[in-house]
């Protein structure tokens, strides 16, 4: 006898006396329900579009026609007035990567971690990145800036008529925040009057501020950088804990006795930290460096600020020191961040 299968809810069941009298389910046989089921029409599987056909094979052969990697070069410096970028902003915002940054020409500068800090100039890495999108045939997206057109190579007239959208900005670091607005505002004194006891003139149009160091900084930053003491900023102090180096600047030249003197000034502190360091350092094979550490605020700065410029007219800064290995030249002292300019 055969016998009959009930569906209730999502359960198979013999027993009529175990479904409700009221239950509307329609009874079917297991069998036959997967019979029905099969003859039900089906929807065609649809191949997916791919948004960029060929883009594996072309990131392959951009791989392959990349230029060998540059020649490493410890003294290499950027030229004057070239805006810098480290590796890791460099990653995000070109979206370069490792083998990529390699073909490229970088200064290097030491930093708080074990392996130095290379710096790309900005311009090298807008245009490795361009010819990389046009390679690749995606769009060219550079510091959160998508452009829909060619805007030329960088440093040309045509990036400024380019077609552009600009995502959503990312939150500003906290040091450039505090450099762009820093709180509560330091105390500015723009003012300069020449020492009258100068024994040399001043130079005309005299460059007060230092491209190794940022617009504020620390009471200790301002210090070890213009040679003063804290007794000699204490107004300043009281203002703020945020120093104006301008300010600084001035106020130093001012008590050395004149832009000559100041100079002098910080070449005496030199020498005698040199002397000390080997004094300290003697017998040992530890690297003879400075025990100054700039401030968080001033160590971020160097980690994107460009290339150093040296004048004539600029006023000198006393940097931290330390003793490098010139291979077969010796060793020689060098000025933290980089090297030869005060």
């Amino acid at each position: 006898m055969a016998v009959l299968w009930q569906c209730y809810g999502n359960r198979w069941t013999r027993d009529r006396d175990k479904l409700p009298r009221h239950s509307s389910v329609t009874a079917m046989a297991p069998d036959r329900i997967q019979a029905s089921s099969s003859n039900s029409p089906t929807k065609k599987p649809t191949s997916k579009k791919t948004k960029n056909p060929g883009l594996r094979k072309r990131q392959a052969e951009w791989k392959q026609q990349l230029p060998s990697p540059w020649t490493v070069n410890e003294m290499f410096t950027h030229p004057p007035y070239t805006s810098t970028v480290a590796t890791k902003a460099a990653k995000a915002d070109y979206h370069l990567t490792d083998e990529e940054l390699r073909t490229l020409p970088h200064e290097t500068r030491p930093s708080d971690h074990i392996q130095p800090m290379k710096l790309y100039s900005s311009d090298a890495l807008f245009n490795l990145a361009r010819d990389k999108s046009f390679y690749l045939k995606t769009p060219l997206v550079v510091c959160g800036i998508t452009y829909h057109t060619d805007p030329g190579p960088a440093g040309t007239a045509s990036g400024s008529v380019a077609a552009i959208s600009i995502a959503k900005p990312k939150k500003e670091l906290k040091w450039m925040e505090d450099e762009r607005d820093p709180q509560p505002p330091p105390l500015v004194v723009s003012k300069y009057e020449p020492p009258a006891e100068a024994e040399n003139p001043d130079p005309p149009n005299i460059i007060w501020t230092s491209t190794q160091l940022p617009k504020v900084g620390s009471e200790s930053d301002a210090c070890r950088a213009y040679c003063v003491e804290p007794s000699e900023i204490a107004d300043l102090v009281a203002a703020s804990h945020w120093i104006h180096f301008e300010t600084v600047s001035k106020r130093a030249v001012n008590l050395h006795g004149g832009f000559h003197a100041h100079r002098d000034f910080v070449k005496r502190r030199r020498n005698e930290e040199k002397q000390q360091l080997q004094k300290k350092y003697e017998g040992t094979y530890d690297t003879e460096k400075s025990d100054f550490e700039w401030s968080p605020h001033v160590r971020q700065f160097h980690e994107s600020c460009g290339s150093p410029r040296t004048d004539v007219n600029r006023v000198a800064v006393h940097l931290p020191i330390e003793r490098v290995c010139m291979d077969d030249y010796g060793t020689e002292w060098e000025w933290l961040p980089s090297w030869g300019y005060f």
